[in-house]
């Protein structure tokens, strides 16, 4: 409200109100995107982590303890790398968002 003061025109109050929100509403998209970016990159993770442990899986492994702990063993693996993977990502990302929203 500086150009407007507190008792300005309506149409000069609304116009800094506007132009007031608008870093905001900059940094919201800007975050939500990096979220979003994220949250894909680890489902796309999370599901070759599923597509390689069902690639082990044969007809009535469900029923033989040695290979279900293999199928298991592959998944775990898989899903303890992908975790790794993506808190090594956090930094970076944070990184990127600060650098963003300081210059907004």
């Amino acid at each position: 409200y500086d150009d407007a003061g507190t008792s300005g025109p309506a149409p000069q109050l609304e116009h800094c109100s506007r132009s007031c929100q608008i870093p905001y509403q900059q940094s919201h998209v800007f975050l939500q995107q990096e979220v979003n970016q994220f949250q894909n990159r680890l489902n796309r993770s999370m599901m070759e982590c599923n597509d390689k442990a069902r690639d082990y899986m044969t007809p009535g492994y469900e029923k033989d303890a040695r290979k279900m702990k293999k199928v298991e063993d592959v998944a775990l693996q898989c899903i303890k790398k992908t975790v790794d993977q993506h808190i090594a990502l956090l930094q970076p990302m944070k990184k990127r968002i600060a650098a963003q929203l300081s210059s907004i």
